[in-house]
């Protein structure tokens, strides 16, 4: 990088055609072992490559406490979190935007409901 040699402790070769596969495998196999051991797992979870899309109920589990347990199962994988502000939120390296109700289902009164959702959109 920039001139500069690093030497590599863990993982695959940056740049080797099997490094994407390898990781896919790992993570996959990472997100069945949590999926299964801890009490609580996310109603959505989409994963493309390093991001991940999950849409949590935070009355049962905090998000911070989540990640925070994620990050405890092993120390060379650590993730972080970004939470939507002004209904918006930054996903797969694009902004996602909350649809508002009425523009979904225009003949619903939404002060007769109190819903908690999310919609992604490919």
């Amino acid at each position: 990088y920039n001139g500069e040699y690093f030497q590599q402790h863990e993982g695959t070769a940056m740049g080797n055609s099997l490094s994407p596969f390898i990781a896919n495998l790992f993570m996959s196999k990472f997100e069945t072992e949590v999926k299964y051991k801890f009490e609580y797992f996310p109603r959505v979870w989409f994963m493309y490559v390093d991001d991940i899309f999950a849409v949590f109920d935070t009355t049962t589990i905090s998000l911070d406490n989540f990640v925070a347990k994620l990050n405890n199962r092993l120390p060379t994988i650590k993730f972080t979190n970004e939470v939507e502000h002004n209904e918006q939120a930054t996903i797969f390296r694009c902004i996602r935007k909350k649809p508002r109700l009425l523009d979904i289902f225009p003949t619903i009164h939404t002060t007769l409901f109190n819903i908690k959702w999310q919609v992604l959109i490919f």
